[in-house]
């Protein structure tokens, strides 16, 4: 089993700061990751945000996730891996999200590496990588264009207000 990686990336006009204050706060993960899928319905963080804690997600169809974060670096970079328990897939999902400061903003880089963990044969694990992989791609770059719409209409209003 060899783990396949998906990248998509977005240029939001916001400072790290800004987009930190989205993208690690469980809260908020509703209201910008793709509702392509089950939506998520409830997000539970597991104490201060910080390496080694956890997040569960249940779904409004019942099925859970567990993210564990492996890195947190504030402004930076988050690191995590994903379970899935429950069927129909069992998938190992390691995410990286890194913020780069650039000309006009920050460069969001989102990475998944993933696989299926149960076995299946090598005909049926190709057709279904296939088009997990164009899942995973549509989600990422849907969840950053809903990422950047929300925080590049925040800071205009705040913009505004001062």
């Amino acid at each position: 089993m060899s783990l396949q990686q998906t990248t998509w990336a977005e240029e939001i006009e916001a400072t790290p700061e800004q987009i930190w204050q989205w993208i690690a706060n469980p809260k908020r993960l509703p209201q910008w990751l793709a509702r392509n899928g089950p939506f998520i319905h409830t997000v539970k963080a597991g104490g201060e945000m910080a390496e080694n804690t956890t997040w569960q997600f249940t779904a409004a169809d019942g099925r859970e996730a567990t993210f564990a974060i492996t890195a947190f670096e504030p402004g930076q970079l988050l690191k995590m891996d994903l379970t899935t328990p429950t069927p129909p897939l069992t998938l190992e999902q390691h995410h990286t999200i890194g913020l780069d400061v650039i000309e006009h903003g920050t460069l969001v880089s989102w990475f998944v590496d993933w696989d299926l963990v149960k076995d299946a044969n090598n005909i049926t694990r190709a057709i279904i990588s296939h088009g997990l992989g164009n899942d995973i791609e549509e989600m990422m770059a849907v969840s950053l264009l809903n990422l950047k719409q929300l925080i590049e209409s925040e800071v205009k209003s705040e913009e505004e207000e001062t």
